[in-house]
């Protein structure tokens, strides 16, 4: 199974030093450039290397009002690469997500 994530959620996995367990439980980690952009501390960026990272840009972008560029990529990725399940951390993210049909996770 494919998730997108957005960048708050990689951060904070990173902090707590449990990251890897992105690798355990998706076949891959899609993440769109603004949240790799985002990810610039050196152990996130370390850890975006690993094999079931996959950076994608965004070629066509949604228009919805109220979130962050990383959630909007997150998001926009998602439905370009037909992929239902979405990991952020922004309620109102995760509101429109829910709304546009996702199955999403809020942490």
């Amino acid at each position: 199974m494919k998730v997108v994530c957005d960048s708050s959620v990689l951060i904070k996995l990173q902090m707590g030093e449990v990251i890897d367990c992105l690798g355990q439980l998706f076949e891959r980690v899609l993440i769109p450039t603004a949240v790799q952009q985002k990810c610039q501390d050196p152990e996130t960026k370390a850890a975006l290397q690993k094999s079931f990272f996959e950076v994608h840009a965004v070629t066509r972008m949604m228009l919805i009002a109220g979130i962050g560029r990383g959630e909007l990529e997150a998001i926009s990725l998602a439905v370009e690469l037909g992929i239902k399940l979405l990991i952020v951390d922004d309620e109102k993210a995760f509101r429109r997500a829910v709304d546009k049909g996702f199955r999403a996770v809020q942490c």
